[in-house]
């Protein structure tokens, strides 16, 4: 779904949706993609607080 490029969603975005990691990992990163603070797996979800609070994310997320 996501082929064309490996950002899935850029910090300061707000989501419209929320993912949930079927397969691969997705990698959450600083504004510069630069740090990255930690890897979700298989199971995992993310985007479900911009969704609730409607604001933008912290982190990129990016799928390895």
């Amino acid at each position: 779904m996501y082929k064309e490029s490996p950002i899935i969603q850029h910090s300061g975005m707000k989501s419209k949706h929320v993912f949930f990691i079927v397969s691969g990992k997705v990698h959450i990163m600083n504004s510069d993609s630069m740090i990255e603070y930690g890897v979700l797996n298989e199971g995992s979800y993310f985007g479900d607080i911009s969704v609730l609070l409607d604001e933008p994310n912290q982190y990129s997320y990016i799928i390895d």
